[in-house]
């Protein structure tokens, strides 16, 4: 015998329940007065996944039956994601990209899912369209994730799909914060270069061949700035202001 005869046999003994307890019907029996009704109230109790079908006979006394078929069909719950981790790639920190994934009921009764971000790092880098619903049979669910990185770093976070009575599955997703950068291939100027421009602008500045529009000039800005409080020589140096022009000057 191989395997697969195996599998053939063990579903066939798939338990089967009396079709009494299966159904149930109540009452049974009862006696009606003239223009009475009496509710008949029949119950299913679903169970190992199987069709059940049977035949419900009323009899009454003094006339014909009645023949009710009943049938009942149960199901297992379940279920399939289409995926169980997002890759986002590189995304500049401040800005929110968004992407999709699918709840899927294979089965056929209805089921509640719930998203719980009680893993997640930080409050704000991730947000769902949906936190709870509910999946009809044989139809999917779309929810989309907004991702919002925050700081310009690697990026893994993980969060739980809770779907029915099952356990928690834990959802990835990771991302690569960057920002905008520059890198510039400018020369530095040479040391001898920058005294000799030094000297030749203070001279300019000496012969007041150079004008400014603000309102003081030389040391008429001091005269109505605030006091200046007394610190020791060390931690403070001032500098003369027509040496702090011709800096300034050479930084133009």
């Amino acid at each position: 015998m191989n395997l697969k005869e195996k599998k053939k046999k063990k579903k066939k003994k798939a338990k089967i329940l009396p079709i009494n307890e299966v159904f149930d019907i109540l009452p049974v029996s009862g006696i009606l007065q003239p223009g009475e009704t009496e509710n008949v109230e029949f119950t299913f109790y679903a169970g190992n996944g199987l069709n059940y079908q049977g035949m419900a006979v009323c009899s009454v006394d003094g006339g014909p039956d009645y023949d009710v078929p009943i049938t009942g069909d149960s199901s297992f719950v379940s279920y399939n994601l289409s995926t169980t981790e997002l890759d986002f790639g590189e995304v500049a920190y401040n800005e929110t990209i968004a992407k999709d994934f699918f709840i899927e009921n294979i089965g056929k009764v209805p089921f509640e899912f719930n998203i719980n971000f009680g893993t997640v790092s930080r409050p704000g880098i991730l947000e769902c369209s949906q936190m709870r619903g509910k999946v009809v049979a044989g139809e999917k669910f779309k929810v989309t994730v907004k991702f919002f990185p925050g700081i310009p770093d690697n990026i893994r976070e993980c969060f739980l799909v809770e779907c029915a009575h099952f356990p928690a599955e834990r959802f990835t997703v990771k991302a690569v914060g960057i920002y905008p950068g520059c890198l510039l291939s400018f020369p530095r100027v040479d040391q001898d270069e920058f005294e000799a421009a030094y000297h030749s602008m203070e001279e300019t500045l000496t012969a007041n061949q150079i004008h400014y529009t603000s309102r003081f000039k030389g040391n008429d800005a001091l005269k109505v700035m605030p006091p200046i409080s007394k610190k020791p020589e060390k931690e403070m140096i001032l500098k003369d202001t027509s040496v702090m022009e011709v800096e300034a000057e050479c930084d133009r």
